[in-house]
Formats: C-alpha cells, sequence, structure tokens
C-alpha cells in the first residue's frame, strides 16, 4: 500500500458547531464517503464550502455539504446539496447512476445527474421516517454480478453468478428502489417505477426496537436483504435478520401500481463473549461479518462466520444415535492491534473468484488504527500484506475504488487521501502484466472505469500489455469485437498517454477513433438521409458518394 497523493481543502476553519461537537469526544458521522462503482466518482460529506477563499466562516458553513468529485481530479468538487442535519448515509447503486444519501433528521433521498454532469444533480425520490436518524442504506440487488475466474489455464472466463433480484415487476423485470434503516431499528423501503413510485410499510428490525449504534446492509443471492446491527452494549445481542419485499396480495409478477410490503424474519443472532462490538461490517459474503472490539489501548479485528455444525441428541430423547443440524456462528480468524481499530473496509464490488473451486473471492481489507495507521490485510488468512501507511491522523472513512486497486480514505478535516493497493490475486508485490491485462479486460467487458488500473502501470510494461490485449481481443467472436472496439481503442490511448515517447502512438489511437466516428456517421445517414439527398432513384452506393462529396 502506498500513499500517491493528498488533496486538502483550500482554506479549512472549524464552525463553531463542529467545534462545539469535538469538545465532547468523537463526533459519530463526521465524514462519510464512498466509491461510485462504474465511474469511480468520489461521494463525500463535510461542513463549509471547500473552496471558499475568505479566510472567516460564513452563517451558511455551518450547514453539512454533500460533495462529489472525480477520482482523476479529485481537486474539482461539485456540491449535490447542502442540510442542516448531519448525512450518514453515502451509498451509490451498482451502475453508480444514483446517489442515495441519508441523514439524522430521518430523510432519505436518491438523486442522479440528468445530463451526466457533475455540476447539475436532481432528486428523484425520497421517503423520511420522522425523527429516526438513518443507520445504514443500500440499493435493490439487479441480479447481475460477474466474475472473473484466475483458476482456469485458457485466457478469460466470466462466470455469471446464479443470482435473483431484490423484487421483480412487470415482466420479470428488475425494479430499482432502496431501503433504509434507523438508529431505533425502523426499517423502509422506497420501490421506484410508475411516475412516483411507492413507499413500504414501516417495519422494526427483528420485532425490537433498541438504540443501534452500528448497522450494514448485504445481498444475498436470492435478491433478499440480510441486516446486522448492534448497541454496542456488551450484554446485548448482535441482531440478524432478513429483510424481504413482497406484494401485498403476494404475486410476485404484477403490475407497477401495487402496494409493496416490507417483512422482517429473525435470524440467528450473536453473543460475543467479550466486550460490546464498536464496528461491524458484512463481508461479500453476507454469512460473515467483521466484528470490532476495542479496548483502552488495543484492538482486536475478529471474523465471524454462519456455518452449519452437528451434535448428538442425547440418548434420553432417541433411541439411536440421531445428530442434530443447526446453525451457529464461529470466530474463524482473528487479528490483533496494537491501537484502537476505528474504522474497517471491506471490498464490496469483488470479481475475481478464488484459486480453487470453491474458495471464496479474493479481495482486500483495510482497517484504520487510532494512531493514523492503515493497515492493509488479506481476506482469507487475516494477514497484514506488505507495509502500512502512517499518516498520523485519525481516518474517519475509506473505500476501495471501482476494481479494488486503490483506495480513498478521509479524514475529520474532509482531507483526501488516495492510496495505491497491491494486486489481489498476488498480495503485496507490484503489479504485473497478467493482472493488468485481467483487469482491463474486466472493465473492456464490463464498462467500469479503469483509472485505478492505470495509476499501477510502469512505463516499461505498456508496450506488451497493448499487444497482449490486442491478441485477446482478436480471439473474441466477430460481434464481440465490434461491440468492444471503440471501448478497446479508448483503453489503448489511456495507456499510450502514460508513456513517455508514446505520443505517437496515442495519436494513431485517437487518429482511429476519429475515423472510425466518421465513417460511422457517413453509413449512419444512409438509414436516414436528409430530404436534400434523399432520391428513391438513387443507389445507396451513390447516396454514399453525394454524402461524401457534400
Amino acid at each position: 500500500m502506498d500513499l500517491i497523493s493528498v488533496v486538502r481543502r483550500r482554506h479549512y476553519e472549524e464552525s463553531p458547531r463542529k467545534r462545539q461537537r469535538l469538545n465532547v469526544g468523537h463526533p459519530p458521522w463526521e465524514n462519510e464517503s464512498d466509491i461510485g462503482v462504474t465511474y469511480n466518482v468520489i461521494a463525500f460529506a463535510c461542513y463549509g464550502k471547500l473552496k471558499n477563499s475568505r479566510p472567516t466562516v460564513s452563517p451558511t458553513d455551518q450547514n453539512m455539504n454533500v460533495v462529489v468529485c472525480d477520482a482523476n481530479t479529485p481537486w474539482d468538487t461539485h456540491v449535490v446539496k447542502s442540510c442542516v442535519a448531519q448525512v450518514t448515509v453515502l451509498e451509490w447503486d451498482q451502475s453508480g447512476h444514483y446517489l442515495l444519501i441519508g441523514d439524522t433528521a430521518g430523510n432519505a433521498e436518491i438523486w442522479t445527474t440528468l445530463t451526466h454532469l457533475l455540476n447539475e444533480w436532481t432528486r428523484v425520490a425520497n421517503i423520511c421516517i420522522p425523527d429516526e436518524p438513518i443507520q445504514a442504506g443500500t440499493f435493490f440487488f439487479n441480479g447481475k454480478k460477474i466474475y472473473f475466474s484466475i483458476a482456469k489455464t485458457e485466457k478469460v472466463y466470466l462466470t455469471w453468478t446464479n443470482m435473483k433480484p431484490t423484487i421483480r415487476g412487470f415482466g420479470g423485470r428488475p425494479l430499482q428502489g432502496f431501503l433504509v434503516v434507523g438508529m431505533t431499528g425502523l426499517v423502509q423501503a422506497f420501490v421506484m417505477g410508475g411516475t412516483k413510485g411507492k413507499t413500504t410499510n414501516v417495519e422494526i428490525l427483528c420485532g425490537i426496537r433498541l438504540a443501534y449504534s452500528f448497522g450494514d446492509l448485504a445481498w444475498t443471492k436470492d435478491g433478499e436483504i440480510l441486516a446486522v446491527a448492534c448497541t454496542g452494549i456488551p450484554l446485548d445481542p448482535i441482531v440478524y435478520c432478513k429483510l424481504t419485499i413482497q406484494k401485498d396480495d403476494g404475486v410476485e409478477f404484477s403490475c407497477l401500481l401495487d402496494e409493496y410490503r416490507l417483512r422482517s424474519e429473525t435470524l440467528t443472532g450473536l453473543f460475543p463473549l467479550q466486550s460490546g462490538a464498536n464496528e461491524m461490517r458484512f463481508t461479500e459474503d453476507p454469512s460473515g461479518i467483521f466484528l470490532v472490539v476495542n479496548g483502552m489501548t488495543w484492538g482486536t479485528l475478529q471474523y465471524w462466520e454462519l456455518s452449519e455444525v452437528e451434535r448428538t441428541i442425547h440418548s434420553l430423547f432417541s433411541t439411536s444415535a440421531a445428530m442434530s443440524r443447526y446453525l451457529q456462528w464461529q470466530c474463524m480468524s482473528v487479528f490483533n492491534c496494537n491501537s484502537r481499530i476505528t474504522y474497517v473496509c471491506p471490498s464490496r464490488n469483488v470479481w475475481v473468484n478464488g484459486k480453487e473451486s470453491g474458495s471464496p473471492p479474493q479481495h482486500h481489507l483495510v482497517i484504520a488504527t487510532a494512531c493514523g495507521e492503515l493497515l492493509c490485510l488479506h481476506r482469507e488468512s487475516m494477514k497484514q500484506i506488505g507495509r502500512n501507511v502512517n499518516l498520523s491522523i485519525t481516518i474517519s472513512s475509506a473505500c476501495f475504488t471501482a476494481t479494488g486497486n486503490a483506495l480513498i480514505a478521509f479524514d475529520n478535516t474532509a482531507t483526501m487521501f488516495i492510496c495505491k493497493l497491491s494486486p489481489i490475486t498476488d498480495p503485496g508485490v507490484p503489479v504485473t502484466i497478467p493482472y493488468a491485462l485481467m483487469s482491463l479486460e474486466y472493465c473492456l467487458l464490463t464498462g467500469i472505469d479503469y483509472w485505478d488500473v492505470l495509476i499501477g502501470l510502469r512505463s516499461t510494461m505498456l508496450d506488451s500489455l497493448c499487444e497482449r490485449l490486442t491478441d485477446s481481443f482478436n480471439q473474441q467472436s466477430i460481434g464481440l469485437q465490434q461491440l468492444l472496439q471503440y471501448r478497446l481503442l479508448n483503453i489503448k490511448l489511456a495507456i499510450f498517454r502514460l508513456g513517455p515517447t508514446a505520443s505517437s502512438k496515442a495519436g494513431l489511437q485517437y487518429g482511429i477513433i476519429m475515423l472510425n466516428s466518421s465513417v460511422y456517421s457517413a453509413l449512419k445517414s444512409l438509414l436516414r438521409p436528409p430530404p436534400e439527398l434523399f432520391n428513391q432513384d438513387r443507389a445507396p452506393a451513390d447516396s454514399l458518394t453525394v454524402r461524401h462529396a457534400t
């Protein structure tokens, strides 16, 4: 893990409201951040204006602003909205098109860019749970998940997992929407569709209202949403429940105007033997959770997994040696730290399968400590990968980029830190050509932004990487080549721009792009020519000649 850039606000002045909160201890939700899965767009919340050139603090700086920026140009920020309440939830959908914003006033809103410009944002949906601070939120799952398998001996293998969307609409099409969980366990969902969408009923998490301090949400393969929450008190359990959204009549395929009902089903809870949990996060597989337990000067990260175990039934209750199967939480691995753990950041956009069949997907795990360290751990072994980054500040939030090759972290002063990570398949070593090729092929097929892949490349591997990428592209079917040709040229153009002596090759790729665009426009004009060039007696070739002449 290497620190490659730091972006600070121009003039930072603490507002009186914020200074008062800092005097009473560490404030919750001081800075929230999340990374767009598709476009590497960073969204975070902070107090005051980042581009404020005045040395004093104006009354408008008392509000909290939700800010977005491109990871490639993080200094160019744009405000999505400004609110008096603290922003507690920032979540992108799978396509990176919608942004979910939740605050302490109980408001949950969806914002989007209708014109694909970061400086123009529009609110498209909102719900409100009065006097219920939003603790966690997530979008509905659309049922699409792609994995790259590295266990195969051939070029590239795409694995489409058999998963279901959270809710289907007319014709079986997945519906869009979101679900939020309040601080006292109130849950509500919003289903997008029709003219205004539909709001579900308000459900109680596991049927018990408690003052939850931490919570997280995740999807299952069946499209259901799992929720885990805890109060932080040692005697209280960690609740674990399943949230489902169905039609009132029980029919899944129906029109969009029907009402939807939210149901909560209590699952096997967790009762840790140590002190209360200080942080919780789901893994990429909702059957496991990361649990943080902090002491005065130490911290422990535990990985718990819900597995099926067998137990022999006593002879008083059975005539034979029968076995009973049940689900039980087991602590699979532990990582001990000499400082308190303040934040846990597991990767959610996991796209690389394990080396062996049936092994869990590979990804990084990053934790932040109170002494200002960022530790990168391996997901399976919980061992530290490479060296750590000592920032000497308190990290308030962090998140991975689109492909997991970089990490974005924030502190309490809205300072952004961008760190480069080692490959997922071979942790602790520099980026290799096979791994870069696999990452770029994944971006080529899915349309995910490849900026975080380019920052790990070296100048000596650019030519070989482009050659191998072209060879792999030529082995695909003709239809797939025609579909992805424009995207391939843009990737090669971005790669050649990194080289100090590859400007001519980059110009060649740009010329091919412009030539393809010109030919495409000329051929497209034959399908619907302008009125002055339309002639039924003229052959298509003659029309093309006249079009080129004009």
